[in-house]
Formats: C-alpha cells, sequence, structure tokens
C-alpha cells in the first residue's frame, strides 16, 4: 500500500471513531452501550495515530505527509502514489 493510501486509510478510521461516538451520545441513558461506544472510539483513535505515524511517510525523505490530498511530497516535493 502507498503511503497516501496509509494516510487516507487513518482518517477513515478516525471518521468511523466519530461515528461511533456520535451513536453513543443518542444512546447516553444506556450506560453499557455508551461505555461500549467510547472505549472502540478510544481504540479508533489510537489505531489511526499508529497508522498514521508509522506507514504514513514519504518514500523518499521518510517525512510525515501531512497533506491529505495530494501528489507530491510537502517536504521534498516527490511525486507520491
Amino acid at each position: 500500500m502507498t503511503p497516501m493510501k496509509y494516510n487516507r486509510l487513518s482518517v477513515g478510521i478516525m471518521f468511523a471513531g466519530f461515528v461511533i461516538w456520535l451513536v453513543g451520545m443518542f444512546f447516553i441513558e444506556n450506560i453499557m452501550v455508551l461505555s461500549v461506544s467510547l472505549i472502540a472510539t478510544f481504540i479508533c483513535i489510537i489505531v489511526s495515530i499508529i497508522i498514521h505515524t508509522k506507514y504514513a511517510r514519504c518514500e523518499n525523505c521518510g517525512k510525515h505527509l501531512t497533506r491529505i490530498w495530494g501528489d507530491t511530497c510537502p517536504h521534498c516535493k516527490n511525486k507520491i502514489s
């Protein structure tokens, strides 16, 4: 998988965590559903951060890709596939 795909995967997992959190807020009276949704949200955030810091790096210079939708590295201007 390319670094940009890892970057997009990281953002997708973060968005899924946000949706899980929103669903948990609808069931705020049910403490079991709320606690499970908060735990799942926390796991999504942690996994997203790990994927982004470990795999979303430029193949040329090795720095983090800060932009999500771009075809060049913002640091070395190398084309990212």
